[in-house]
């Protein structure tokens, strides 16, 4: 694959089926209704992407799972590249996502899911500034997750690897082992401000904070 820019954004998705999305919130809303919810989620993420392109040279890329590339391609468009998640863990499909930008050329590369509305194209941008400096960059969640990884090209294979590796994912303390495992790494970090993901029904009252998600 060839890289024509040095920043790159993966966006982490699964294509919206009813039952297949947003399974903690069908308690809530239903499995249609949670479906609407990760449409909505994913759509403003991509919105997110597609700006922070216009505003400076950073290529997109969705991971996805669930479906085959030409129902991605209806969904989401044809501006980003896609790519099929491979792994048998999320830690492990999501090391493997950042190995392959790093492989084509990426210098700077983020990851993000569909969880958190209040990723905005000025926090992207931030968060790619940041790894001018820093090895790592990461962006907390209230539940304890992170909505946000980003990684330099400068980070051997092994060290980024570890930081995918025994994460209790879906716990409370995926960001603080994941703290861990870049300081047993050696690897600068930067942090930045603590948002919430959507993924619960408790969380549900706090959309209403972020305009354009019903």
């Amino acid at each position: 694959m060839d890289t024509l820019h040095a920043e790159q954004l993966i966006i982490f998705t699964r294509y919206p089926r009813p039952g297949e999305v947003k399974t903690r919130l069908i308690p809530a809303l239903g499995p249609e209704g949670a479906t609407d919810l990760h449409r909505t989620l994913t759509e403003r993420m991509m919105t997110s992407g597609r700006i922070l392109a216009s505003l400076r040279p950073v290529d997109l890329h969705i991971f996805y799972t669930g479906a085959d590339i030409s129902l991605m391609q209806q969904w989401l468009g044809s501006e980003a590249t896609y790519h099929v998640q491979e792994g048998a863990t999320l830690g492990e499909r999501m090391a493997h996502a950042l190995e392959t930008m790093i492989e084509a050329g990426g210098s700077r590369i983020l990851l993000v899911g569909s969880d958190c509305p209040f990723l905005d194209p000025d926090l992207l941008a931030t968060a790619l500034d940041r790894l001018r400096h820093k090895d790592a960059v990461l962006g907390p969640a209230v539940d304890g997750g992170y909505y946000l990884i980003g990684i330099h090209r400068g980070v051997k294979v092994h060290a980024l690897r570890h930081l995918f590796e025994n994460i209790p994912w879906g716990s409370s303390r995926v960001f603080a082992r994941t703290m861990e495992r870049i300081r047993e790494a050696g690897l600068s970090c930067s942090l930045l401000p603590r948002h919430r993901d959507i993924d619960r029904p408790d969380d549900l009252a706090h959309l209403h904070h972020h305009p354009g998600v019903q």
